[in-house]
């Protein structure tokens, strides 16, 4: 057995008095070799060793390090089943191969082998097929990830994992970096639809699909290196106007997943206990186009949005569009906000008329339509996460900030989306047209199957009735006769 010395030092060790010993044994971790270096550090364990205490000098331990013997997995293996055909628990065993060979084998393979030979399994040898395969990123998994993806769109990770038999991590890769796949709805959508509603959404997006690629001057659109979106000359998403309306806390308390931190074991369970968000809020009024933000504003205390109050702030809207879009007022403007009352009552209709503002068809209770919704306020209130604000003005002043430094590249994607998210609809809905006309089809083969199985019933009974009526009149003749 080899045997080293190095020196070490731990102040967990030295906080117990050793002047008085002259042998005490410690187990210490290491990531590679019998260095100090890798144990100062206490990354990552790789094996363990043991060492005993032979001197103290002050606050430096000599160390003298037992080297295990060496050995092959394989015999590791070997003393596994035969430790293992004596009756030894996994446990034992493992202290069993500790005690002569240290830290050779993890408890988890112990008893992953120990359930391997008590099935039957006699091979030594690593078991084939063990580890992931490198194509687990092919053309092939990465076409049937997106068929998955596009049949169920609320597929987990480990759901697309575990159908495909790939690790969660080339899923993620494939996923995020290969279809680039994003979660873009910000909430729950408010209420179930109905088929009239399904209805006017598919109707609403295939005609914004169709306006939007009549308009299309360039095809196709990509990015160069600094976040430019090129080869785009799209004159109607680029007259889009959007707004909505959200509420702005002055504290705003973090999530249970952003409070998550790092433990041990043996780590005291943390506890966190659900507080009310701060009372102190304001009412944030945010229109914005594919160039950047155009008003943000935010109510007085006590006030409240209605028609009136709205038509104030397209007053507002069209005064800022003159200033920094010149020349899109008399190309037009096409407004789109959802349908909330002060959006769609008659005194905000007639304002919309007097200036000839087109409205973008909303169909009701689809956030996942709105710009602001799926792109903008999201991270709006991840930036406002855990931050506390004195008063109105130092909330406001903030998002104001922090809406004029967001890089355009971030306002042009949001509006775009737009359009990739009616074509992702159109095609989700002729998807299910097609697959509502193929059980319709299967339905309509099986009830003609089945009348004719009916039929061929009924002639085979009509057969054996005549049969036996033919025979009851020979049997009739025969006695006769």
């Amino acid at each position: 057995m080899g045997v080293s010395s190095s020196v070490y030092q731990d102040r967990r060790m030295i906080s117990r008095d050793y002047s008085d010993l002259m042998f005490y044994p410690v187990t210490i971790t290491c990531l590679s070799g019998l260095g100090v270096g890798p144990v100062i550090r206490r990354s990552r364990v790789r094996f363990q060793t043991t060492a005993h205490v032979v001197i103290t000098l002050g606050k430096q331990l000599i160390l003298t390090f037992l080297s295990p013997p060496s050995c092959k997995m394989g015999e590791i293996r070997a003393v596994i089943r035969f430790l293992n055909a004596k009756s030894l628990n996994p446990t034992e065993i493992h202290k069993e191969l500790q005690s002569v060979y240290g830290h050779v084998i993890s408890r988890r393979q112990v008893y992953d082998w120990c359930n391997l030979f008590e099935a039957g399994h006699s091979n030594l040898t690593n078991r084939e097929g063990r580890g992931r395969s490198i194509t687990a990123t092919s053309e092939d998994n990465v076409k049937r990830v997106d068929e998955l993806i596009r049949q169920y769109r609320r597929l987990k990770l480990h759901e697309i994992a575990s159908s495909l038999e790939i690790s969660e991590t080339f899923a993620h890769r494939i996923v995020f970096d290969e279809l680039v796949y994003r979660k873009v709805s910000a909430r729950w959508v408010p209420k179930q639809l109905t088929d009239n509603h399904k209805e006017q959404r598919l109707d609403i997006c295939r005609e914004l699909l169709r306006r939007s690629k009549s308009s299309r001057k360039v095809h196709g659109h990509t990015s160069n290196a600094g976040g430019d979106f090129l080869g785009y000359d799209v004159t109607f998403l680029d007259s889009i106007v959007t707004g909505d309306e959200t509420w702005l806390h002055h504290c705003t308390l973090e999530t249970k997943q952003d409070s998550m931190t790092w433990k041990h074991p043996s780590s005291p369970v943390a506890k966190k206990f659900k507080v009310m968000r701060s009372a102190k809020k304001i009412m944030g009024t945010v229109f914005w186009d594919s160039r950047g933000g155009l008003l943000f504003e935010t109510l007085q205390p006590g006030e409240t949005i209605n028609a009136a109050r709205y038509c104030q702030t397209l007053d507002k809207l069209r005064e800022a569009i003159r200033r920094k879009r010149p020349g899109q007022l008399t190309n037009g403007v096409i407004l789109q906000h959802d349908n909330a009352t002060p959006h769609t009552a008659r005194v905000t209709q007639g304002w919309l008329e007097k200036y000839g503002w087109e409205i973008l068809p909303h169909p009701p209770h689809n956030p996942d339509l709105a710009p602001s919704d799926y792109h903008l306020f999201g991270p709006l209130k991840r930036e406002l996460a855990r931050k506390r604000f004195d008063d109105d003005e130092e909330l406001v002043d903030h998002v104001r900030k922090w809406l004029q430094n967001i890089d355009r590249s971030f306002f042009r994607e949001g509006i775009y989306f737009l359009e990739e998210e009616q074509e992702k609809e159109q095609e989700e809905q002729e998807q299910e047209e097609q697959e509502e006309q193929e059980e319709e089809l299967e339905e309509q083969e099986e009830q003609e199957e089945e009348l004719e199985e009916q039929e061929q019933e009924e002639e085979q009974e009509e057969r054996e009735q005549e049969e036996k009526e033919q025979k009851q009149d020979e049997d009739q003749k025969e006695e006769e006769t």
